[in-house]
């Protein structure tokens, strides 16, 4: 009778074991294949599920053969499955609707990766488009997105792309039509002050706003930096948040604080060029040497990712004026600085101005730009109180 009860027992157990292991099968055989999951949901811009959407994919953008993934159920919704940790552009396409191309995600091992779609209807002319260069140092294989905005501030994705190694981007908008914000995240661009090649960390982004574009419209030269992603946050922090009249007003009043007359079209000389200062009007001189400065206040406090001096120049500019403090709190430095570094309160005005006057001097400059030929800039930034207007 015991060894009944025992085998019974026994048989028990090893049932309810393959029941439990039977229940995580499908997750445990994906990290054995080393693969995850990624949700992808698309809706239309009212909020609605968006069925018989052709998902396809590939693994560079721009360029190599799409894979069919398939279509979106009822519900607006496909599961795809692939390598953990390798990248895949998707482009969704549905007619009457306005192509996504190249959309960036990367299964990860041990959760699923979500891809929510807006996608929007298209008028059936012309699909609007937008195209630039993304610059801090040219920034390559980097991820743009493209945001609508709306009543000031930052709404659905409208597009999305990918730069090529010398920072060039295009991306299609549907037929869209409005205030955009670019954002820019990931990508790597070789450091103006050190000459090592650096990637965008993380925590930080570029980003740039544009104050209205024409549905159907082909809107190009436009420009993502360090100075667009300062005019950014500021129209950001103003009144009303990012209207076009608030976007036109930070555009110009950060082109105005570093002398340049249009930062979201001017494309900045990039000073590790041999040469590239022969020739060039101020403006772009100074935009380059700007940026460069930037890169030099971060070698000097020893900051080890110098994107990160962009984010806290960003945060210096939301409310208005360069004096360290956002708003009424000190901008905490990151970028690989000890925690509780704060950063100088005269960054954005004299500090810049020094080092912009020594990254100048340094061998890293083979733009052939001089101290003389960036003299009224230096003396402008020095004098400065920091306000932009």
């Amino acid at each position: 009778m015991r060894t009944l009860i025992k085998i019974t027992t026994l048989w028990s157990l090893l049932i309810i074991a393959g029941l439990l292991s039977g229940c995580g099968s499908g997750s445990s055989e994906r990290q054995a294949r080393n693969q995850g999951e990624i949700a992808i949901t698309v809706t239309d811009s009212s909020g609605a599920p968006l069925a018989s959407v052709q998902v396809q994919v590939r693994t560079t953008a721009g360029t190599g053969t799409f894979d069919n993934v398939g279509t979106t159920d009822t519900t607006g919704n496909l599961i795809f499955t692939g390598d953990a940790g390798r990248d895949y552009y998707f482009t969704l396409s549905k007619t009457g609707f306005a192509t996504q191309t190249d959309i960036l995600r990367t299964p990860l091992l041990t959760s699923t990766v979500a891809l929510n779609v807006i996608m929007n209807v298209s008028s059936g002319g012309t699909i609007g488009t937008i195209s630039g260069t993304a610059v801090k140092g040219p920034v390559a294989n980097a991820i743009m997105t493209a945001f609508s905005i709306n009543n000031g501030v930052m709404g659905s994705q409208i597009g999305t792309g990918q730069t090529d190694a010398q920072g060039n981007f295009t991306m299609s908008v549907g037929d869209y039509s409005g205030p955009v914000m670019l954002q820019l995240k990931g990508g790597s661009y070789i450091d103006e002050a050190t000459g090592t090649t650096m990637t965008i960390q993380q925590s930080d982004m570029m980003t740039s706003v544009v104050p209205s574009m024409s549905a159907g419209a082909t809107v190009s030269g436009v420009q993502i930096t360090p100075l667009t992603s300062m005019a950014q946050t500021m129209a950001q922090g103003m009144a009303g948040g990012m209207t076009s009249a608030n976007i036109t007003a930070a555009n110009t009043g950060i082109g105005n604080y570093f002398m340049v007359n249009d930062i979201l079209h001017t494309r900045p000389m990039n000073p590790l060029t041999q040469g590239a200062g022969s020739g060039a009007d101020q403006n772009t001189k100074n935009y380059g040497i700007a940026i460069s400065a930037m890169s030099q206040l971060a070698k000097n406090i020893g900051m080890s990712f110098s994107s990160s001096m962009v984010t806290a120049m960003m945060n210096d500019a939301s409310d208005g004026r360069m004096n360290g403090m956002m708003g009424t709190s000190p901008i905490q430095m990151g970028g690989g600085m000890m925690g509780g570094t704060m950063m100088s309160s005269n960054s954005g005005t004299s500090g810049m101005a020094a080092a912009m006057s020594q990254f100048i001097q340094s061998s890293m400059n083979k733009s052939g730009v001089t101290l003389a030929d960036m003299q009224s800039l230096m003396n402008k930034l020095a004098a400065s109180d920091g306000v932009i207007q």
